[in-house]
């Protein structure tokens, strides 16, 4: 047993959702009282970097009350609370929030989720209204990924500063859909391709295009995965995974025990690729812990 010592912690307030979408790879149950959570970042906040994340965070404000201390100024959501009560977005604004991160995934929305394009297009009027910064995550597929100028063209005439595109992983519910939305290596490489081609054409305080290290390496030489190595997260059950695709029950790396973060083993990531699209998309993801484990 050994404690984790790396720079950053991702703590998961709950699993609740309000909403199920196809392509969701959130695997882990449970869920944290918004004094829980904050007891965890008072813990933590000065020996880690924190983040929090939801599943869906909104479905209880208490949560919000934590970003503060460890200021965090941006929360991940899918949309459907400000939808249902736009005041929300002031409450957030109360709570130093000034990034609003939406998933809007273009080409393919209406395939994946069940949050429809007239509610998201809603949301973004009156997040820009109060002078929010809009991000859209978009998840790639095998449908959508030689698209990318279109699909930045898209986010910035709805008002977005910044697009993450995302990796499909068959995890969660994405289990359940075909494979013909993995990509392939060659079609990940052109889609690389093309989001640094993309990133040539704005300045990035006017568009910032990012990508998920889900992708992998591709063509660059300045990849690196953080996972294990300085990030670990924190389910509300206490377990420990190594990344957020991968918090599943059967692939905990540790736990926290009220005091500690703890690891079985002493595990190590090299970095240079993505071993959860590795094993998840394209091999056995039972051998993952083993391969990890430092011999």
């Amino acid at each position: 047993m050994v404690e984790y010592n790396g720079k950053k912690l991702t703590i998961m307030a709950c699993s609740k959702c309000n909403t199920s979408c196809k392509h969701c790879y959130i695997s882990y149950k449970g869920n944290r009282t918004p004094d829980e959570l904050m007891n965890l970042v008072m813990k933590f906040r000065y020996k880690y970097k924190i983040e929090i994340n939801g599943a869906e965070i909104l479905t209880d404000l208490g949560y919000i009350e934590s970003y503060p201390l460890i200021g965090q100024d941006f929360i991940m959501t899918n949309g459907i609370e400000i939808y249902k009560k736009p005041e929300v977005l002031d409450f957030l604004i109360s709570r130093g929030i000034k990034q609003i991160f939406m998933s809007f995934h273009f080409g393919i929305h209406d395939d994946i989720s069940s949050v429809e394009v007239a509610m998201l297009e809603s949301n973004i009027k009156n997040i820009l209204k109060r002078n929010l910064k809009l991000k859209l995550y978009v998840t790639v597929t095998q449908k959508n990924y030689q698209y990318v100028h279109e699909i930045v063209e898209k986010a910035r005439k709805y008002g977005a500063v910044s697009v993450r595109f995302t990796n499909f992983i068959k995890q969660g519910n994405a289990i359940d859909l075909s494979d013909n939305n993995i990509l392939t290596k060659s079609q990940i490489n052109d889609f690389l391709d093309s989001v640094s081609k993309e990133r040539k054409l704005y300045d990035q305080d006017v568009m910032d295009i990012e990508r998920c290290g889900s992708f992998g390496k591709g063509n660059s030489s300045k990849f690196n995965c953080y996972a294990i190595n300085n990030n670990v997260i924190l389910t509300p059950d206490n377990n420990i995974y190594p990344c957020l695709f991968l918090a599943k029950p059967g692939y905990e790396i540790g736990y926290y025990d009220g005091d500690t973060l703890n690891l079985y083993n002493e595990y190590n990531n090299d970095g240079n690729d993505c071993f959860v699209r590795d094993y998840c998309n394209y091999g056995d993801v039972k051998q993952l812990r083993k391969k990890l484990e430092v011999k």
